[in-house]
């Protein structure tokens, strides 16, 4: 069952580098609706990755099998094989081999889509327990092919590591920008923080001038409200003493005008004095005899005979506490 491809045995090639994978639950996988394929795990051959691709046919009749190569930009002729173990009979000459040679550009699938019929994996003993085991290898198909791949990735080595050490050299570029402006920011924060502390020693100093002068402000507050209190207390006084004065000088107005409405009822005498208590005599008044040792009229006396004391009118002569006090 072996099938093997034209290229010639006897040129020395580099050798397989293999893979395996096991397709279970073979059943669920060919009746699935949507027909999709299912890919082994990938498996790296020259710096290349490689999977193993199994699907069905259009018709479904075929097992399709597929060497897919993942890394793109390949220009290479690789020589690829796919195996099918007969779980049955280990022999190798029971199993299917089929190698071929292919170019891989822009195209990265090179297989069979009619790789072996579905209605024979069971007879020929490649089904068993519901599994399939797969085995797939691949090679450059010479060594000046293995050598061009090879050149082609030091190429894109070197082109990688030239693209490296030019972001390296950008980034080395933009750190030492980076330290300039964090040295410059350094620096602009120190003068801000010795701005600050001047700000704040001239804050402090002004703080204390503040508070001196509203101490001598409080004190002066101070003195100018118990000023104020005095003089208010003063006034007060005044006022207090003024509002006596007043009622004193009613009270004797009022005195004054009940002593002249009840004056000719009093008395028929010649003379009638007065004195501050109210008491009427006669003639003399505590030591005064007469109107001839008297020549003017006491305070408080109303002369009524024009005969005791001449060219003098009837008139009031006031007490001189009456007079009110400035």
């Amino acid at each position: 069952m072996n099938t093997t491809g034209s290229s010639s045995q006897s040129e020395l090639r580099p050798p397989f580098t293999t893979g395996e994978f096991v397709l279970n639950n073979f059943t669920a996988f060919l009746h699935e609706q949507t027909h999709a394929p299912i890919y082994s795990a990938p498996l790296r051959a020259n710096n290349e990755i490689w999977r193993l691709r199994i699907s069905t046919n259009a018709s479904r009749t075929h097992l399709s099998a597929y060497t897919w190569l993942i890394t793109s930009g390949v220009n290479s002729k690789y020589d690829f094989s796919i195996e099918m173990v007969n779980q049955r009979n280990s022999l190798k000459k029971n199993h299917l081999l089929k190698t071929f040679g292919h170019v891989f550009t822009t195209s990265r699938y090179a297989g069979w889509p009619d790789f072996y019929p579905l209605n024979r994996l069971i007879v020929d003993g490649f089904l068993v327990n519901d599994q399939i085991k797969f085995r797939y290898q691949v090679r450059p198909s010479s060594y000046f092919e293995l050598y061009k791949t090879s050149t082609r990735q030091l190429r894109e080595l070197q082109n990688e590591n030239e693209q490296l050490r030019e972001d390296v050299d950008e980034k080395v570029m933009a750190n030492q920008v980076l330290q300039e402006e964090i040295a410059e920011k350094e620096r602009t924060n120190e003068e801000l923080q010795d701005q600050l502390e001047r700000k704040d020693n001239e804050y402090e100093m002004l703080l204390e001038e503040k508070r001196e002068e509203n101490k001598s402000l409080h004190m002066k507050n101070e003195q100018l409200q118990k000023q104020f209190n005095d003089y208010k207390a003063n006034l007060n006084l005044i006022k207090d003493k003024k509002k006596r004065t007043m009622s004193r000088k009613l009270w004797n107005d009022e005195n004054d005008e009940n002593e002249f409405s009840t004056l000719p009822s009093r008395s028929k005498k010649d003379r009638i004095i007065l004195n501050n208590s109210g008491d009427e005599k006669d003639g003399t008044s505590r030591g005064i005899s007469g109107a001839a040792q008297q020549p003017y009229p006491q305070a408080g006396t109303y002369v009524q005979n024009p005969t005791v004391i001449q060219q003098t009118p009837m008139a009031f002569v006031p007490m001189m506490g009456d007079y009110p006090t400035q």
